[in-house]
């Protein structure tokens, strides 16, 4: 995938992400997602640009925009 591809980080059971991803997937948007559990880096990323250290799902980068 390109390096622009939309990551969706989510937790599992949280309604928003489900919705946000099937919305991006019935829009055809190109996206990965991907549990908080299953990428630790990227979820450490996700917790540094909280200012109290947050896991929000769903948490959406693309490139280095969060």
């Amino acid at each position: 995938m390109a390096d622009d591809t939309p990551i969706v980080y989510y937790k599992r059971g949280c309604p928003f992400a489900a919705r946000l991803r099937a919305q991006l997937t019935v829009a055809r948007v190109p996206h990965r997602s991907v549990r908080f559990r299953d990428d630790e880096e990227g979820a450490g990323a996700v917790r540094a640009h909280h200012e109290k250290g947050f896991e929000l799902s769903p948490t959406v980068v693309v490139g280095s925009s969060t």
